[in-house]
C-alpha cells in the first residue's frame, strides 16, 4: 500500500513500501531508502529515515526541505490524532483519488434500414448512468431528443435530399458529452427500372438454352421476389419456374421448371410488389415483354451453288461427322462451271465446303441424283449418277479423306444392253456395309432391277437382276440394309397401262434372293426398318374430313401388316393432309416419322416430326413452319444427332421467284 501526504495542491508524495523510498505522485524519488532509523507513525506503518543523508550535500535541495517539512507536519498530525488517511492505488499513473474506478459512459447508435425511401427508426443506448439528454445529429446538425428512457424516435427523411446521410447520437451527463459513431442512411426514392432484358422483346428467334433474365438499374429487395410478383407465360397460361436472383440483387433469372415450350408466345410479368433495398415499387416498361421460342432456328443462311440469284437446288441429304457437326449435300450449280454435289459442313458459325464439287466431267454433263452417306469412321461418302459423253450414265461413289475426295471404286456402269441408270439408291451402315441399287431401262422399255455391293475394292454385282414379269415395266426403287449389312430391295411392277402396280419386297441371303412378304397390290409406299430389324412401311387413311392422315404398319409373319396405334399425322383440324415423307430410328431403335402437313387447306406445309414410343406416337421437338416470304417445297430430310436431336433440311423457295430454290437447314432449338 501507499502511505500519501500532500506535496501541493496538484501534487501528492508517498512512502514506496517495496523500494523504501519516498516518491512524487509522478514518480520520481525524494528520498532514497536507508536503515538507520525507523519511526512508527500513521496508524502503525512503518516510516524509513535516514538523518545521514538529511545532512549530506547532495540533498540540499528545494524538494528534500519540501519533503522534510511534510514529514514533520505529518509527524505532528499523527500526535493530534488525525481521523483517517486515504490510501491510493498502486498505479504509477493513477489520477486523483476522486477518479479511482469511474468508466467513461459510451453512446450507441441503431438504425433500423441502411436505405429507405421514407421513415427510419433510430434508436440510441447509453452505457453507465441515464443521461440528462440524448440528441440525435444528422450531417452534423443536431435535429431532434431521443425522449427516455428507450431513447427511440420514428424520423422522416422527407426533408432529406436522395444520398447518403450521416446520423449520429450524443448523450449529455453532466457537463460530459459522448458521441456515437457515425451510421449512414441512404435515401432513395427512384424506382427501379429494367435496364436488358434477355430475350429481347419481340424476339422471333430466342433460343431455348439461353436464360431468361432481367437485368435491373439497382439492387432488388429479395423478399419481393416472389411467384406471386414475377410470372412466365406461355400463350396465357402460367409456366411455373424457379426465381434465382443474382448476389449483387441487379440481376433476376426465370428457369422453367419443365420443359420450355416452344412456338408459343412467351412472357414475362412483374409487378408493383417487386421493390428496390428501399421500397420504391418497379416501374414497369410501357412495352410488353414477350417473344418466341421457335421449335428449330436457322443454321445460317440459303444454301445454294454460286450465283445464288439462278438456284434451282434439289435433292437435300443430311449427315453428321465424327465429332457431331452437321453435313450437309446438295445439287446446283450452272454447266459449264460448278454444276454438281456440293457438300459443305457446319463449322459452328456458317457453312464450309469440302473439297471441290463433286462431279465426273467439270461440269460438261448432268448429275442427275446423289445420296450421302457417313462410314463407319465419321466420313462422308458421296454416290451419284452422272451422264457421259456418249449418252449413258454411270455411278461414282468418293469418300471425304480428310482434305480431298478419294474415289471408292471406278464408275459403275448399267449391266442392260443400251440401257440407262434411274431410280438410284444408295446405303451405308456403321458396319462399313456399302450397297447401291438401281433401276436399268432402254429404249426397247426393257426394264430391271440392278444390286452391287462394295468388295473392298471394286464394286460387285449379286444375284441376277430383279424383276418378276417381264411384261411389266419397274416403276419405283427403294434399298434397306438389315442389321448384319445384307441388302432388302423394295420395288414395284406396273403394267404396261400403269392402271395396276405390284410391290415386291426381297433380301439377299447370301447366296440368292429371297421373298420377305407376298407381293403387295397397289402403289409404292415408303419402307424400312424399325430397331429390331422388322419391315414397316408409310401408309395414309382418310380421315373424317376426307384428308389423309399418315399412319405406320409393322410386318408381323404371323398377322401380316398390322398398325402401330392411331395415325402418327393430323396436328391441324380441317382438311389437312398429313404425308409422312420419310421412316428412320434414333439411338434406342425407336421409330420416327417425318411427316408435312399445312396449317390451312392448300397451305404451306408444316415439318415435324413423330416418335414411337411403342404404344403411341408422340411429338420429337416441335413444328417447323414457313417462315415470312418463304414456301416449303416438299418434304425434306431429317438427321438425329448422337443425342436424338434433329437438323432438317429443307428446300425453299422465295414469294414472287417459285424457280428459285435454296437449302435451309435448321436445328431444333433445345
Amino acid at each position: 500500500m501507499k502511505l500519501g501526504a500532500h506535496r501541493s495542491d496538484r501534487e501528492s508524495i508517498y512512502l514506496d513500501p517495496g523500494s523504501k523510498a519516498w516518491r512524487a505522485s509522478g514518480g520520481s524519488v525524494l528520498l532514497p531508502p536507508c536503515k538507520s532509523s525507523i519511526i512508527q507513525a500513521f496508524g502503525g506503518s512503518k516510516v524509513h529515515f535516514c538523518w545521514e543523508r538529511l545532512l549530506h550535500p547532495k540533498a540540499r535541495y528545494m524538494r528534500f526541505i519540501r519533503l522534510l517539512s511534510v514529514w514533520f507536519c505529518s509527524l505532528l498530525w499523527a500526535c493530534i490524532n488525525v481521523p483517517e488517511v486515504d490510501v491510493v492505488p498502486q498505479t504509477p499513473d493513477a489520477g486523483p483519488a476522486a477518479d479511482a474506478g469511474v468508466s467513461t459512459p459510451t453512446v450507441m447508435l441503431e438504425l433500423s434500414r441502411t436505405v429507405t425511401n421514407r421513415d427510419v427508426w433510430v434508436r440510441a443506448s447509453v452505457s453507465g448512468d441515464a443521461p440528462d439528454a440524448v440528441e440525435l445529429f444528422v450531417d452534423g446538425n443536431s435535429v431532434a431528443l431521443l425522449p427516455p428512457p428507450r431513447y427511440e424516435l420514428r424520423w422522416s427523411t422527407e426533408a432529406l435530399d436522395e444520398g447518403i446521410h450521416s446520423f449520429a447520437a450524443r448523450g449529455t451527463i453532466g457537463e460530459l458529452r459522448i458521441m456515437s459513431d457515425a451510421s449512414t442512411l441512404t435515401v432513395d426514392r427512384t424506382a427501379p427500372r429494367l435496364v436488358s432484358q434477355t430475350p429481347l422483346p419481340g424476339a422471333q428467334t430466342a433460343l431455348v438454352r439461353h436464360p431468361i433474365q432481367a437485368v435491373f438499374s439497382e439492387p432488388i429487395e429479395p423478399a419481393s421476389v416472389t411467384t406471386d410478383s414475377v410470372k412466365l407465360w406461355s400463350n396465357g397460361s402460367e409456366v411455373p419456374a424457379e426465381l434465382q436472383l443474382s448476389p449483387e440483387r441487379t440481376s433476376l433469372t426465370l428457369r422453367p421448371l419443365g420443359a420450355v415450350p416452344v412456338d408459343t408466345v412467351m412472357s414475362v410479368t412483374l409487378t408493383e410488389s417487386v421493390t428496390d433495398v428501399a421500397g420504391n415499387a418497379f416501374a414497369a416498361p410501357v412495352a410488353s415483354w414477350e417473344w418466341t421460342f421457335p421449335a428449330y432456328l436457322s443454321m445460317g443462311g440459303g444454301l445454294a451453288a454460286d450465283p445464288a440469284g439462278y438456284s434451282n437446288v434439289y435433292t437435300p441429304s443430311l449427315g453428321f461427322d465424327a465429332a457431331g457437326d452437321p453435313i450437309v449435300a446438295f445439287v446446283d450449280g450452272a454447266r459449264p462451271g460448278n454444276w454438281g454435289v456440293h457438300v459443305k459442313r457446319w463449322n459452328g458459325t456458317l457453312w464450309e465446303p469440302l473439297g471441290e464439287v463433286l462431279d465426273a466431267n467439270d461440269g460438261e454433263t448432268f448429275v442427275h441424283s446423289y445420296v450421302l452417306q457417313i462410314s463407319p469412321e465419321g466420313d462422308p461418302v458421296v454416290a451419284w449418277t452422272e451422264g457421259t459423253e456418249a449418252g449413258y450414265i454411270n455411278v461414282h461413289v468418293r469418300r471425304w479423306s480428310g482434305s480431298q475426295w478419294a474415289a471408292v471404286g471406278g464408275p459403275v456402269e448399267t449391266r442392260l444392253s443400251q440401257g440407262i441408270i434411274e431410280m438410284f439408291q444408295f446405303k451405308a451402315n456403321a458396319r462399313g456395309d456399302m450397297a447401291m441399287a438401281f433401276r436399268e431401262k432402254n429404249s426397247n422399255q426393257e426394264s430391271q432391277i440392278s444390286v452391287l455391293t462394295w468388295g473392298g475394292s471394286a464394286w460387285a454385282p449379286i444375284g441376277g437382276a430383279l424383276k418378276v414379269d417381264p411384261t411389266w415395266e419397274v416403276s419405283n426403287v427403294g434399298l434397306l440394309l438389315d442389321v448384319s449389312g445384307r441388302p432388302i430391295v423394295v420395288w414395284s411392277e406396273s403394267n404396261p397401262g400403269w392402271s395396276v402396280s405390284k410391290t415386291y419386297i426381297q433380301r439377299w441371303n447370301g447366296g440368292a434372293w429371297e421373298s420377305l412378304v407376298t407381293p403387295i397390290d397397289g402403289p409404292h409406299r415408303r419402307y424400312g426398318l424399325d430397331g429390331d430389324g422388322n419391315l414397316v412401311r408409310a401408309v395414309a387413311y382418310m380421315d373424317i374430313h376426307g384428308a389423309q392422315a399418315g399412319g405406320v404398319q409393322r410386318f408381323d409373319e404371323a398377322q401380316g401388316w398390322v398398325n402401330l396405334g392411331a395415325p402418327a399425322g393430323g396436328l391441324f383440324p380441317g382438311a389437312t393432309d398429313a404425308l409422312i415423307g420419310g421412316l428412320g430410328v434414333d439411338t434406342q431403335g425407336r421409330l420416327v416419322a417425318l411427316l408435312g402437313e399445312p396449317e390451312i387447306a392448300d397451305g404451306p406445309w408444316v415439318t415435324y416430326l413423330r416418335r414411337w414410343d411403342g404404344v403411341a406416337w408422340g411429338p420429337l421437338g416441335g413444328l417447323l413452319r414457313p417462315l415470312p416470304g418463304r414456301v416449303p417445297v416438299g418434304h425434306g430430310v431429317v438427321a438425329l444427332d448422337a443425342h436424338d436431336q434433329p437438323v432438317l433440311a429443307r428446300i425453299e423457295a422465295a414469294e414472287g421467284t417459285p424457280s428459285q430454290h435454296h437449302l435451309y437447314v435448321y436445328r431444333a432449338n433445345y
